[in-house]
């Protein structure tokens, strides 16, 4: 299996399990924490651009997936690969349509990310609302489609609400595959006082503007010296999970509905305090949660499924869709409504009864994930004998041969590339 993926989340929280199935895994990543997993990249694959521009495929993408093809067509190492996998962003899915092999599509951000993205927190992936991103992200979504009408294709998100995004936005009927995440060789064992702060990506920043800054007041007049702090504070040389686990648990602020750290410490089972429904609502309407919710305002290529805008901040669409984000569909998750109510259930809550629930949930999940994985690649790889697919001679052959109603496009369709640094101070903040 292939990855030129941009995170290396989607792909380090299954590795092991797909090495259990025999799955030899090639991943080219340039991210912070790829050199934890030695899948780094910096200089990139061939054919494609240099840096992050690699996020849209820009200022010309069907040049720049011809060209990573024909780099790629005569490869001694990619002519062993069976599948393809695409997460981060999916819609790089579309470098590996002319190559015919089985693809898994992953999703864990909205399906526009690189596409339509205007209001993605990374400068490099925005894509500028044009008549010609119109007509690329339609291209995108038809794509989509058609890959979900091949049988050697998976198309699946790794949480509820991106699974049923992918419905509303195409039509097509994503797989619900959460993350697998596994547990180190270390268990919970909360030694120390303090607690940890998850999920928010400004954490110098946005919780501050939050409800959890009463929190953070009420907790400093406590005399037994129980303290919040996040992890970069705390440990600002780097940590271990030896060092996670012994911390009696995890404020999470999320910034987006799903994100692979939380899922980390759910799968280490460590107590989570996360936003209630109603809070979640609340700092989703007023932009101090949930900030990464919306990438764009992309237009619907389906309207089959009979649903509110996901990327709009009124009632009816938060009342639908924010019941979906992975902290309110996973059980024992200890839930708050405001900072007193966090401050009152950090204080009472029976944290080792949490933890021992949690651990029971998550052996009967991990074992459903893992025959969801070994059904995925059932699909994916029962086609073909294993190194035995035929790289059509060229990437208009092959396009022709497999999606003949997508467009192949011209080298000089374009678009230009967005300057935009007011998202740049972002690209500094510590991975998640």
């Amino acid at each position: 299996m292939w990855s030129t993926d941009y995170h290396t989340g989607p792909i380090s929280c299954q590795q092991s399990l797909w090495e259990d199935f025999g799955i030899s895994l090639t991943a080219k990543i340039s991210y912070q924490n790829c050199a934890r997993y030695n899948v780094c990249a910096w200089e990139r694959v061939k054919g494609l651009p240099a840096g992050n521009a690699g996020f849209n495929l820009l200022p010309c993408p069907y040049k720049i997936r011809r060209d990573f093809f024909d780099a790629y067509k005569t490869d001694a190492e990619f002519a062993k690969v069976d599948v393809f996998l695409c997460s981060h962003p999916t819609a790089n899915c579309e470098l590996y349509l002319a190559f015919n092999r089985s693809i898994i599509m992953y999703e864990h951000t909205p399906l526009e990310f690189g596409r339509f993205s205007n209001k993605s927190w990374m400068a490099s992936s925005i894509v500028k609302d044009t008549e010609k991103a119109r007509e690329r992200w339609n291209e995108w979504c038809k794509a989509v489609k058609l890959m979900s009408e091949k049988p050697n294709i998976v198309i699946a998100a790794n949480n509820l609400y991106h699974a049923r995004y992918i419905k509303y936005m195409t039509g097509v009927d994503a797989l619900y595959l959460p993350s697998y995440c596994p547990s180190t060789n270390v268990s919970y064992s909360p030694t120390k006082k303090v607690f940890l702060i998850g999920g928010s990506r400004w954490t110098g920043e946005f919780w501050l503007q939050s409800e959890i800054k009463r929190a953070f007041a009420l907790l400093a007049k406590e005399p037994d010296g129980v303290r919040l702090q996040t992890l970069l504070s705390l440990y600002p040389k780097g940590y271990t999970w030896q060092d996670v686990v012994q911390h009696p648990g995890v404020v999470m602020i999320p910034y987006q509905v799903s994100t692979m750290s939380m899922l980390e410490y759910y799968r280490h089972n460590i107590p989570i305090f996360a936003p209630s429904l109603k809070l979640s609502i609340e700092g989703a309407r007023g932009e101090f949660l949930l900030r990464e919710r919306i990438y764009g305002q992309p237009p619907r290529c389906n309207d089959s499924m009979l649903a509110p805008n996901p990327n709009s901040n009124s009632m009816e669409s938060l009342e639908y869709w924010i019941p979906m984000v992975d902290w309110l569909q996973l059980p024992h998750i200890i839930l708050y409504d405001s900072a007193e109510d966090l401050y009152q259930k950090m204080k009472t809550a029976d944290l080792m009864q949490v933890s021992e629930r949690m651990r029971e949930f998550n052996g009967q999940e991990m074992e459903r994930i893992k025959q969801l994985w070994q059904e995925v690649f059932l699909r994916t790889l029962r086609p073909f004998a294993p190194g035995k697919r035929v790289t059509p001679s060229s990437f208009a052959e092959g396009m022709q041969a497999l999606y003949p109603d997508l467009k192949i496009g011209s080298d000089e369709w374009c678009l230009p590339p967005v300057q935009d640094t007011s998202v740049d101070k972002i690209l500094s903040a510590p991975p998640r």
